[in-house]
């Protein structure tokens, strides 16, 4: 592994380089310590400062030097994948705009490349929308959970991937034995979710979920019935996935990233298809800490 400030490789022993991938609108990061903190004398050490991990045809990309820390081990250097700007909270409202120019803009203010789109439908139209104290990440995590949609921030792009076309993709990224013991986290599921706004209601439902358990949301910026019923169906899909959480650790596997798909071999709690909503590669340790959401399949409006 080498790491790289402002593009200059640095020649020192790292005793912790942690690389971590994230779905839903949260900043990748980069976690380094070195043993010699004296080899940083050379550098201005400042907010902003451009750093960058590669190993083999594996990089983290150029990330944003945004705290240090001093102990007994070394020195600790935290960065993130995006600007200081964009992690800002602000208002905005947006009028008469589609799901695309809405992600254009978020990505041009947060500093990016661009906005990519897979599977989602960038014509839909919105009538109102508004950016309430949120980061722009966080605002647009929302907006794409009401259109059953996440986000992810990758290679300097704002990528939107729609969870239906997500799931019936062909393929893994990584096929995993079952664990005799598998670290699950459970909450119960809802069977119906439903959206209510004025004059407009809708309702989802996950056909695989038993019981009656429901959950009804009436502060949502809601303007149709077709958006009602997109909301409904992307918020339940949304709670149902979070509620199994699968976490393990295999080895160092830099192939795998937020958003790749798992296949679990077996026939126990842990086995089926599942997806990475996080990721961190220890390239000291020479491990991948997974954390998996199932695939949900059964939502209907």
């Amino acid at each position: 592994m080498r790491l790289y400030i402002e593009d200059t490789p640095i020649d020192a022993a790292l005793t912790e380089a942690v690389a971590t991938d994230s779905a839903g609108g949260q900043a990748d990061s980069l976690r380094v310590t070195l043993a010699d903190g004296r080899l940083l004398s050379q550098w201005d050490i400042r907010q902003g400062l451009r750093m960058e991990m590669t190993e083999g045809g594996y990089t983290t990309g150029e990330m944003e030097l945004c705290d240090v820390q001093t102990r007994m081990g070394g020195v600790t250097l935290s960065a993130v994948s995006l600007p200081y700007a964009s992690r800002q909270e602000g208002w905005n409202c947006f009028e008469n705009v589609t799901l695309s120019d809405l992600l254009k803009i978020g990505a041009k203010e947060m500093g990016l490349q661009g906005a990519k789109l897979y599977g989602v439908k960038g014509d839909t139209a919105l009538r109102r929308v508004v950016r309430r104290g949120q980061t722009w990440p966080r605002f647009l995590t929302h907006v794409m959970t009401l259109e059953g949609a996440a986000i992810k921030l990758s290679g300097g792009y704002l990528l939107a991937i729609d969870y239906e076309a997500f799931f019936s993709g062909d393929g893994a990224q990584a096929i995993l034995d079952e664990e005799s013991r598998p670290s699950l986290t459970r909450t119960p599921k809802c069977r119906y979710m439903t959206v209510r706004t004025g004059l407009l209601t809708a309702r989802a439902e996950d056909t695989a979920v038993s019981g009656s358990a429901s959950k009804t949301l009436t502060d949502e910026q809601i303007y149709s019935t077709e958006q009602a019923m997109r909301a409904a169906r992307g918020l339940l899909m949304a709670r149902n996935m979070e509620s199994e959480i699968y976490t393990r650790e295999i080895p160092l596997n830099t192939g795998l990233a937020a958003m790749s798909r798992v296949c679990v071999l077996g026939s126990g709690a842990g086995s089926g298809r599942w997806f990475v909503h996080k990721c961190a590669h220890d390239f000291v340790k020479r491990k991948t800490a997974l954390t998996l959401y199932r695939n949900v399949t059964s939502i209907k409006i």
